[in-house]
């Protein structure tokens, strides 16, 4: 029965060997085919596609990472608002110089070899800040802290000219450029500005204007930065000039109405007469017909007749 077996086997071993040579001459036999063509499979028509209504699971799938995205959206719009609190710094997108490394004062550092930031004063130079001694050019005081009474350099024409430049820039829009108060603030604004041709001001040495300048008073701020100790003095000097042209005109002006009234009174007594006119209505009536009876006097006395020739005492009174 073994024996058969394995015959069977081998037969059909056999068989199969020979099915595959066969068809393995057949297909060499066959002509090369660049490639086969398929008919495509039949796409379903539109009219046959139904819509599926979409679960309710698939519904809440889809909602609800919309609703975590919207949720942290809003969380993070309410967190870089102006004005909320937070304990990290701010989100600084364009720095450029605003971050910068610096020293703040008495601050140690590993780049000079004290070990300190703050660095002394180079010989020879004066930090702006500090005022140097010009006998009052800066202040405007002595040592004993005097305004001073005198100019301490010589009032020329240049230190005018200079004078009157700078009075022009700094502040005749202000105090006008006469100096008398009406500038373009007090023209636009309505506010009241100094007038420097009062006799108050006209009084002040000229230190205590040089410290005006310097320290500034009420609304006037400081021109120490912009205006150097040289030209303060020079803004003062043509002060004093315009001060000195109102003080000449007005004197002149006096001159000229004392010598038309022809006594040479003061103002004060030139204004009297006018100050003792009649002002009320019952003066000017009584005085209007004292007018009017000293004429009627006049016309009803007899006139004086003058003496013939003959008599030779002729001639008019």
């Amino acid at each position: 029965m073994r024996s058969e077996r394995r015959v069977t086997r081998v037969s059909s071993e056999a068989r199969t060997e020979a099915a595959g040579l066969r068809a393995g001459r057949a297909a060499a036999s066959k002509p090369l085919v660049a490639h086969s063509l398929k008919r495509p499979a039949a796409v379903p028509q539109a009219s046959s596609l139904k819509p599926q209504a979409p679960s309710p699971t698939s519904r809440k799938a889809t909602a609800f990472p919309l609703l975590i995205f919207l949720l942290g959206a809003v969380m993070l719009a309410g967190a870089c608002t102006r004005g909320s609190i937070s304990k990290k710094p701010p989100i600084h997108i364009n720095p450029n110089m605003d971050i910068q490394p610096k020293a703040m004062p008495e601050a140690s550092s590993d780049f000079f070899a004290d070990g300190k930031t703050m660095r002394p004063k180079l010989a020879g130079t004066v930090a702006r800040e500090d005022a140097v001694d010009d006998h009052g050019l800066s202040s405007g005081k002595d040592a004993a802290g005097n305004y001073l009474k005198e100019f301490p350099m010589k009032v020329d024409g240049a230190l005018l000219t200079r004078g009157q430049q700078r009075f022009d820039i700094y502040c005749a829009p202000c105090h006008g450029e006469r100096a008398d108060g009406n500038g373009m603030l007090h023209q636009r604004a309505n506010v009241r500005v100094a007038n420097l041709l009062d006799p108050r001001i006209v009084a002040m040495p000229p230190g205590q204007i040089v410290d005006t300048i310097d320290n500034g008073l009420g609304l006037m701020p400081s021109y120490r930065y912009p205006i150097p100790p040289h030209d303060r003095w020079a803004i003062v000097a043509w002060v004093k000039k315009l001060q000195a042209q109102q003080a000449s005109s007005g004197a002149s002006a006096d001159e000229e109405a004392g010598a038309g009234s022809g006594s040479p009174g003061t103002a004060a007594s030139r204004q009297l007469p006018a100050a003792s006119s009649p002002s009320q209505p019952g003066e000017q009536r009584a005085e209007a017909g004292g007018r009017k009876l000293e004429a009627s006097s006049r016309a009803s006395s007899p006139k004086p007749q003058a003496s013939s020739p003959d008599t030779g005492t002729g001639g008019a009174e």
